[in-house]
């Protein structure tokens, strides 16, 4: 079947009633991103020729760097029972550059060193920090060689005893971005861990913790911990106000928006309106789209619902009102783990928060037993490759916007039918996932929700106004604003503050 699909195609094209905002606001943000591009150029440069390379003797560790320096090597060299180690500080002060002098010291002293994140794409970032190859990384799940069980209508990880753990690869584990390392993956961790294996975990606590914690992670509460509290790289408005923001108290969640702001190194742009902010977006998508550019930028929401209402308005705009529904060459985010629809266990192939391009993709129909009508599903065919390309092409297959309806009434009946069975009765939940299991849930990269974007770097961030209207307490506003500035490399775009204006 692979072989002999079709592709549909449509042409790429800007519907012509999103117009820009202005001539003048688009010329200034193109020469407000060259003049930051130019001023971080200038000090990599800088930086280099004072430094020299990066595994040089000329770099000079503030004392309190010089103190996590030393106190994570002699914990290493130490006959201790802790496996686990905290290595903790806010954006900006140096964390990166710390945890890749760690890493080269460990081995140039002959141990064998791992890097672990949590998601594939916080994987790409902590292997360009520390400079070396995707490859020689690796997810929290796949230290685990984790797979999914499904109980009853719920997913939860367990030890797949057909993989192989990565986690006796390496004496010494670095893992990244651990604030969103649940309490039950650190005690998988421990109970994994064999005899002379240890954890570095790096992490910032003002990040969002993790989804169902709710609480700062355990990951970064271990003994011995080190904190760096000074902030050492200063390049411009986007960490200046990520730093206020982490520092505000109370109900002042974040600090406020009046005016647009071009810091040394970067930018914080305001908008008069929502109108306003939704047309820079367009803006963007329209000059990004086709450039195989997918961290130019991309928009930050609270609710999943919102991101996929953005989604839907960019892809009008690029693609136009009429095109297919998937097309080749686009780029999707997994929203949850996929599982391979030929499969009749349900091998996961994806994780969630995956970034697939299309291969190929044509139109298809699957007849289930599901089916209350007896007519198919309309689906969709693709075959994709995930992001970084060094994976094999996989084959997924997903429902018809025509049919979403159709299959969401047939999982609610299956779902109740399963209730209504007996407690415990085997294969009471069967039906429920085969039919689940035969279409991946997929949306557009460029709108995802904060959670979502932990572990991520784009150049240019788009903060959704929801984020101001988030339920539960303000400290998870924080971490959200916190979360989503500090996802922004270049420039983070917002809708000003009227009343404080």
């Amino acid at each position: 079947m692979r072989k002999t699909l079709k592709h549909a195609q449509s042409k790429g094209r800007v519907c012509k009633r999103a117009k820009a905002s202005t001539n003048k606001e688009r010329r200034q943000h193109a020469s407000d991103a060259a003049h930051i591009e130019a001023i971080q150029l200038q000090r990599l440069t800088e930086a280099t020729q004072a430094q020299g390379p990066a595994d040089s003797n000329e770099f000079h560790p503030t004392p309190e760097q010089q103190d996590a320096i030393d106190g994570i090597s002699a914990w290493v060299n130490s006959t201790t029972d802790s496996i686990f180690c905290t290595f903790t500080g806010p954006a900006g002060s140096g964390k990166s550059t710390i945890t890749r002098l760690i890493r080269r010291a460990l081995i140039a002293a002959g141990r064998t060193v791992g890097l672990a994140a949590p998601t594939h794409k916080a994987c790409g970032v902590l292997a360009q920090a520390c400079g070396v190859s995707k490859r020689e990384t690796a997810t929290f799940a796949s230290l685990l060689a984790l797979r999914e069980k499904k109980t009853r209508d719920q997913i939860t990880f367990v030890r797949d005893y057909r993989r192989k753990p990565r986690i006796d690869e390496a004496e010494i584990w670095i893992c990244d971005e651990a604030s969103m390392l649940e309490p039950e993956l650190l005690e998988m961790l421990e109970q994994e861990a064999d005899f002379w294996t240890r954890f570095i975990f790096v992490g910032d606590p003002a990040q969002l913790p993790p989804v169902d914690h709710g609480k700062v992670s355990p990951a970064l509460k271990c003994s011995p911990a080190f904190h760096l509290s000074k902030v050492m790289r200063h390049d411009g408005a986007v960490l200046d106000n990520a730093t206020a923001i982490r520092e505000t108290t109370g109900r002042n969640y974040r600090v406020p928006f009046t005016a647009t702001v071009i810091g040394d190194g970067s930018a914080i742009h305001t908008y008069d309106s929502k109108r306003a902010w939704q047309k820079a977006i367009l803006e963007f998508a329209a000059d990004h789209h086709d450039a195989n550019d997918p961290d130019a930028f991309r928009v930050l929401t609270f609710r999943r619902e919102e991101a996929a209402k953005i989604n839907t308005a960019i892809r009008r705009h690029v693609r136009g009102p009429n095109a297919d529904p998937y097309l080749k060459g686009e780029r999707l985010i997994t929203i949850e783990a996929v599982s391979d629809p030929n499969d009749q266990n349900g091998l996961p192939i994806y994780g969630s928060s995956r970034e697939l391009v299309i291969q190929e993709c044509s139109k298809g129909e699957l007849l289930h037993s599901s089916c209350a009508d007896g007519k198919p599903y309309r689906c969709w065919q693709l075959i994709t490759l995930a992001d970084g390309h060094e994976e094999a092409p996989q084959y997924l297959r997903v429902i018809d916007p025509t049919h979403e309806g159709k299959l969401a009434v047939a999982m609610s009946m299956l779902r109740r039918e399963a209730l209504e069975k007996p407690k415990g009765e085997q294969g009471a939940w069967d039906g429920f996932w085969d039919l689940k299991n035969q279409f991946a849930v997929l949306q557009p990269h460029w709108a995802m929700t904060v959670h979502k974007s932990q572990g991520s770097q784009f150049r240019h961030v788009f903060i959704g106004p929801d984020l101001d209207h988030v339920p539960g307490p303000k400290n998870l506003t924080r971490h959200l604003w916190y979360t989503a500035f500090t996802r922004a490399q270049q420039a983070v775009h917002v809708i000003r503050d009227q009343e404080a204006s």
